[in-house]
């Protein structure tokens, strides 16, 4: 790693400390670090301890074992007790949510306990990567569902794309929580994962031609919300003096309902913009 020096004064001379560093062991203006000169070497210590956030959790649900976990996971836990008794949770665990937590091992385990723990730290420069991953999956999503649709074809391939979306979307929020980053990517953030779980939930159902028009209409518009979120390119407020025309030719119905909430989501997203 290099820094440059920056002149500050007449005589001084300073340089700017990694901040994933400073994080780490909560270092904040007014704290003293040490200094060691080492021959060409200077040597930057502190007295801190490195922090990681633990905590414990009693599982006695399995149906609430999912979220329980994933929000200590998106909360920046690093270390996570479990105690339990159904022994079905343990395997739950394995299977289902450890896959969707990046980095996360079992490290400890028994009859009812088990310990889970960060192993491998992504690092912070990986957030931007995967949101783009997101972005990309939902994409794919779009087409393929509207692909499917049209060829009348079975449509549950998607759901392995949207385990992904929802790993993903964890990995970033997590990030955004221990980095305290801006947090109006979290809401973004958010509402792409539900996007994720409306076109999952559109898989399951036959649409009509009308109603494949107006998912194609949504992939645009999601197009465009990229675009405006990357590189400024699309008008703000194209899709609310679209949102009653794309509403109004829908019908009451289990798929209507979806894309109804699809084009609320996006508006959300446009919104965070504003």
């Amino acid at each position: 790693m290099k820094r440059k020096l920056v002149k500050q004064g007449t005589a001084t001379l300073m340089i700017s400390l990694p901040s994933k560093w400073l994080r780490s062991f909560n270092l904040n203006k007014g704290d003293e670090i040490n200094l060691e000169e080492q021959e060409n070497q200077l040597v930057l210590t502190t007295d801190k301890t490195f922090e990681i956030a633990k905590e414990k959790l009693d599982l006695k649900n399995l149906k609430t074992a999912n979220r329980s976990i994933l929000t200590k996971y998106i909360k920046g836990i690093d270390e996570i007790e479990i105690t339990y008794s159904d022994p079905k949770i343990i395997t739950k665990i394995q299977t289902e949510i450890l896959p969707g937590l990046i980095g996360f091992e079992i490290v400890d385990q028994n009859a009812n306990y088990c310990k889970l723990k960060e192993i491998s730290k992504p690092e912070e420069k990986e957030f931007e990567n995967i949101l783009r991953r997101l972005f990309l999956i939902l994409n794919h999503m779009f087409t393929d569902l509207i692909t499917l649709q049209k060829q009348n074809k079975p449509t549950s391939s998607l759901k392995h794309l949207d385990l992904n979306i929802n790993k993903f979307s964890a990995f970033c929020l997590r990030i955004l929580n221990k980095s305290k980053r801006n947090h109006s990517l979290y809401s973004i953030i958010q509402n792409l994962e539900w996007l994720g779980d409306v076109l999952k939930h559109l898989s399951t159902s036959k649409l009509t031609p009308s109603e494949i028009k107006i998912l194609e209409k949504i992939h645009s518009f999601f197009k465009d919300f990229e675009k405006e979120f990357y590189h400024k390119e699309a008008p703000l407020e194209t899709l609310s003096k679209n949102k009653d025309l794309l509403l109004k030719p829908l019908t009451p119905s289990k798929s209507s309902n979806f894309l109804a909430s699809a084009i609320y989501t996006l508006i959300r997203l446009f919104n965070n913009l504003a």
